[in-house]
């Protein structure tokens, strides 16, 4: 899924704008903590400019030390990261492709991005959203 809610910028701007991050269903969530810790790991290889949890704040912005984040999050917790290049995202798309973790994973970033990423890690967007 590619989310665009709300951006704004010229496309120049956004080329260097990419939020990937975790959405657990609600019948999905029991168990998932290992699924998001290894989403954060991989995430964490590629050298995002930010990452964190929407409960537990973020690296760059609240200070929070990766270990602990990712020993921290529970169940169904959301995490994003943020990466300021394709090249680097689609990197962390493969990786997710191949870890197969079974959650759903969410790029926020222009859609020609987003497209590109995917195409060239052996997936298919299935939704967007614009606003």
């Amino acid at each position: 899924m590619t989310n665009t809610l709300h951006r704004k910028g010229s496309v120049e701007e956004l080329k260097g704008d990419y939020v990937i991050f975790t959405s657990i269903a609600k019948d999905y969530k029991p168990g998932s903590a290992p699924k998001i810790h290894e989403f954060l790991r991989i995430c964490n290889k590629y050298g995002p400019v930010n990452i964190g949890s929407s409960k537990l704040g973020s690296v760059l912005q609240d200070d929070v030390d990766f270990n602990d984040l990712v020993i921290k999050l529970k169940d169904g917790s959301t995490s994003a990261a943020v990466f300021t290049d394709v090249d680097t995202l689609q990197k962390v798309v493969s990786d997710l492709v191949e870890a197969d973790l079974g959650i759903s994973i969410n790029i926020s970033g222009l859609l020609e991005g987003a497209h590109e990423c995917c195409g060239k890690s052996g997936i298919q967007r299935h939704s967007l959203e614009q606003s």
